[in-house]
């Protein structure tokens, strides 16, 4: 197999982080449309998906992102929930703007 195998080894692991990337950033992009959209009784989850890992990102903040997450959870902004709601969902580790 040699050189050829490492080669199609990368190349499958290359593909597979990129749709894993993919598939968690789209479920990011869910969260923001249920955070935007009228009336959901699904906003609570929606918050808590977006920043459960924010704790743990603070302690292990020398960790890039795409580790931290992986680990630890998102920590995504939510600077787009005008200031009223961020206080209503008990939001205390939310990243900073």
């Amino acid at each position: 197999m040699g050189g050829w195998g490492i080669v199609f080894s990368i190349f499958i692991i290359s593909i597979l982080i990129g749709v894993e990337k993919y598939v968690r950033e789209e479920a990011v992009r869910q969260d923001y449309s249920i955070l935007n959209s009228p009336c959901s009784d699904k906003k609570v989850n929606a918050v808590n998906n977006l920043i459960s890992g924010c704790h743990k990102h603070n302690m292990f903040s020398w960790m890039p992102n795409y580790f931290a997450e992986r680990l630890f959870g998102n920590c995504r902004s939510l600077n787009q929930l005008p200031r009223c709601k961020q206080t209503g969902y008990g939001i205390r580790f939310a990243p900073k703007p």
